[in-house]
C-alpha cells in the first residue's frame, strides 16, 4: 500500500506571539513532528561552510568555525537591510532542510514553526496555515519576562519584524489564532482553529 504523505501545518507569528507554544500544543495533541525554523537555521549556519563564509564577508561575525550569534543579532536587528541580507544567505538552505525532513517524516502531521512563513509565499507550501496573534504590548512583555533584555532594543526588534512583513490576510489560506490571554484560552482557541482543518486521525 502506498504511504500517505504527512499533513504540513504552518504556524507563524511575530516574536512574542506564542507561535512556538501553539506549535508545541498541536504537536503534543497529534504526536506530530515539530520543526522549529529558528533552531534549524542555527544548525544551517553552524554546519554550512558557504554560509559561514558569507556571514564573515557580510557581517564579520565568524572566527574560524565559531559564529558570534549575539553580535550577529545586534547587527541585523539594528538594520533592516542587514536582516534581509541574512535571510537571503540562510533561508534557501533552511527551506531545503525543512522540506527534506518533511519528505522523510513518518508522522501523520508535521508542524512547521516559522515566523517568516509569510515571506516564503510560493516557496514553501503547507496544507494549513495559522497566524498566531497578540497585541504588541503583550508580545514585548512576554519577551522581557524573566530576562535582563534591554526593553528599548526589544521594542526595536519587535517593530523591525513588523516592518519586514505584514500579517497575512485574515482569510484563506490563513487562519488567525488569538493568543492574548491565558494558556487555557490558547488551547481552546487552537481547538477552534483545528475544526477548520482537512485532517482526520
Amino acid at each position: 500500500m502506498e504511504s500517505r504523505r504527512s499533513q504540513v501545518w504552518g504556524i507563524a507569528g511575530y516574536m512574542g506571539s506564542g507561535k512556538t507554544t501553539a506549535a508545541q500544543i498541536l504537536a503534543a495533541r497529534h504526536g506530530a513532528l515539530h520543526l522549529e525554523a529558528d533552531h534549524i537555521a542555527k544548525q544551517c549556519m553552524m554546519e554550512s561552510s558557504s554560509i559561514q563564509r558569507a556571514l564573515k564577508k557580510e557581517f564579520d561575525v565568524v572566527e574560524g568555525t565559531t559564529i558570534h550569534f549575539s553580535r550577529l543579532g545586534e547587527i541585523v536587528f539594528a538594520n533592516e537591510v542587514a536582516l534581509l541580507r541574512l535571510n537571503e544567505i540562510v533561508h534557501p538552505l533552511l527551506r531545503e532542510r525543512m522540506q527534506t525532513q518533511i519528505s522523510q517524516a513518518s508522522k501523520k502531521v508535521v508542524i512547521v514553526d516559522a515566523a517568516v512563513l509569510p515571506l516564503w509565499e510560493g516557496l514553501f507550501l503547507c496544507d494549513q496555515y495559522v497566524w498566531v496573534t497578540a497585541p504588541r504590548t503583550i508580545r514585548i512583555a512576554r519577551i522581557l519576562s524573566g530576562t535582563q533584555r534591554d526593553p528599548v532594543k526589544t521594542d526595536q526588534r519587535v517593530r523591525m519584524q513588523e516592518q519586514l512583513f505584514a500579517p497575512p490576510r485574515q482569510d484563506s489560506p490563513w487562519v488567525y489564532c488569538d493568543n492574548s490571554s491565558t494558556m487555557e484560552a490558547l488551547e481552546k482557541e487552537l481547538f477552534r482553529v483545528e475544526r477548520g482543518f482537512s485532517y482526520c486521525e
